[in-house]
């Protein structure tokens, strides 16, 4: 499956994911969070340029919010804690997916700028 292709199904899940935090006590964090993480998704798929530092600030932000999350998780308790297991999982999903789009769009214009 091709990078632009999944970029679109990302582009729908992240949607339905900004769209569902709507209930959510602390929506103000998630909405932006799953909104950028669409909006990137739509610039990659149609081919436009994404601001790679801020896409990679982006996902710094996301690794150490996640990591902020999985800290407060206490030892030996992954069951009782569900919620803040599945946000930080979620951190870490959006903050790859923003990274293999920066790196690859960066390798695609390398190649071109290669290329005669």
């Amino acid at each position: 499956m091709g990078l632009r292709v999944l970029s679109r199904v990302m582009l729908i899940l992240y949607s339905a994911a900004t769209v569902l935090q709507y209930n959510d006590p602390d929506l103000y964090f998630w909405m932006p969070v799953y909104g950028l993480a669409a909006f990137w998704s739509w610039m990659y798929w149609t081919g436009r340029r994404l601001p790679r530092p801020w896409v990679e600030l982006f996902a710094g932000a996301c690794i150490v919010s996640a990591l902020y999350v999985g800290a407060a998780l206490p030892e030996g308790t992954l069951n009782y804690r569900q919620e803040e297991l599945s946000e930080s999982g979620g951190l870490l999903v959006t903050a790859v997916w923003s990274l293999v789009l920066a790196r690859r769009q960066r390798m695609a214009r390398k190649g071109r700028a290669a290329s005669p």
